[in-house]
């Protein structure tokens, strides 16, 4: 299953995450064949397919630049960041070798170095998330509410620089703090690339604590996301939402799920899109609940509390500028032609913007699918993690606009379930199990 990295890479670099056909095609493929693998149940990982993988992802650098908004030379930035790609790639055909891994470590390190760089090299990016960003932190600290404040649009703002126009800020309250973070360091790019690079490290370790052989090679699959570069440079927060991700599997590593559920409750105040993962996030607690006959107040209170605070503190300042922000303007965005959708194909077919409705429709039926799926087989995070990038991914393929931003989760998640596919562990996630089937397991993951 790891291998579909490879199509969903080019998918996404081949066009930057914006609609095209081959791109669309790709992703479609990808996701037929993902959902293939998860009705077999086929999540083993081999070192072969690692190795393969890893040498060639690199290749998919080549297909586009970096940056789009780079200030200067751009091979200043490009020459480095291909030197870090295909020493990973070479240290591949040397798997085995002793200077293998310290080549692929100088790979990973000198991708996530050149990334963190980003806005050094494009320090003015023309994007209205950067200046939501920024903006927001400014007003922030100067103790104005971000929620009740007109942000410069930078599409329409014509020849007056300091033209003002209703566009809000829409993201939850928690993403303020990152821009504040980011903002006193120089650029808010900053607090969400380094969350982009935790999440790397995350993968390392989670590697390391499941025991598996070259832990490394997980945070190289993350640094060779072919848009890293890219994602950086545009300001997107969503690599907030991967880090809890990563957070959450990390803890679950651990054993101390606990604190994991605290990392289920901030994504739940991450982003909107989280809340799309409700449904399987929450369905392996209520499940245990459900067959313990007893509810944990303790859990409870680190599921809501994180959304409860954050959002209460804006609310009680201005309930009806933080309803606009972070819900009404979402639902008034039109439909977007250029988005990586089935709908942008209907479109140009000559159809009219597909319903809204299908969103809602396909979120919720595959979910069941997942729940059901897990409910059977009994629950592993291999399969856990797995299914909620296939939900995410089957709903941005029918919703009204998914770019770069939205794939790069997909992403993450189809690499986080591939790991723990790839480890010995049958560790559950909350979930007492019969002796049966933890034996049923057991005798499944030993020939992996």
């Amino acid at each position: 299953m790891l291998w579909l990295l490879i199509p969903m890479g080019f998918a996404l670099a081949y066009r930057r995450g914006f609609f095209d056909e081959m791109s669309l095609a790709a992703y479609g493929f990808s996701l037929g064949i993902a959902w293939v693998f998860y009705a077999r149940d086929q999540f083993q990982i081999s070192q072969v397919s690692i190795r393969w993988v890893l040498g060639a992802l690199p290749l998919l650098f080549f297909i586009r630049d970096p940056l789009i908004y780079a200030r200067a030379d751009l091979n200043a930035f490009k020459t480095p960041l291909l030197i870090a790609v295909l020493s990973i790639s070479i240290s591949q055909l040397f798997r085995g070798k002793s200077f293998s891994i310290p080549l692929q470590l100088f790979g990973t390190l000198g991708i996530a170095l050149m990334v963190f760089l980003v806005p050094w090299f494009s320090p003015r990016p023309w994007i209205d998330v950067w200046v939501v960003q920024y903006e927001s932190a400014e007003a922030l600290l100067d103790g104005q509410n971000p929620y009740a404040i007109e942000y410069t649009d930078i599409y329409r703002r014509g020849k007056n620089p300091r033209q003002r126009s209703a566009l809000y800020y829409p993201y939850p309250p928690l993403t303020l703090l990152f821009n504040v973070a980011g903002y006193l360091a120089g650029d808010t790019r900053f607090a969400f690339i380094t969350l982009h690079l935790l999440s790397g490290v995350l993968l390392y370790l989670i590697a390391r604590n499941l025991s598996i052989t070259r832990p490394l090679d997980w945070f190289s699959l993350w640094m060779l996301l072919p848009v890293g570069p890219f994602f950086a440079e545009q300001a997107w927060n969503d690599s907030l939402v991967v880090f809890l991700f990563a957070l959450v599997a990390f803890l679950q590593s651990r054993r101390r799920d606990d604190l994991a559920q605290w990392g289920i409750g901030f994504l739940f105040a991450a982003k909107q899109s989280a809340l799309g993962f409700a449904p399987l996030l929450l369905f392996p607690i209520l499940t245990k609940w459900l067959k313990t006959g007893s509810w944990e107040p303790k859990a409870i209170l680190r599921l809501a509390l994180p959304f409860l605070v954050t959002f209460g503190v804006f609310a009680a300042i201005d309930f009806p500028n933080l309803i606009r922000g972070t819900i009404t303007y979402h639902l008034g965005t039109p439909f977007r032609p250029d988005g990586l959708t089935i709908g942008a194909l209907f479109m140009r077919l000559g159809g009219s913007a597909p319903s809204g409705v299908w969103n809602p429709i396909v979120l919720l039926s595959t979910s069941v699918i997942c729940m059901y799926s897990i409910y059977r087989r009994g629950f592993r995070p291999d399969r856990w993690f797995i299914a909620m990038g296939l939900v995410y991914w089957s709903t941005l393929l029918v919703s009204k606009h998914a770019f770069c931003n939205y794939y790069y989760t997909v992403h993450f998640l189809l690499i986080l379930g591939c790991l723990w596919g790839a480890s010995n562990s049958s560790h559950r996630w909350t979930i007492p199990v019969t002796h049966s089937e933890a034996a049923a397991d057991d005798d499944e993951m030993s020939v992996r």
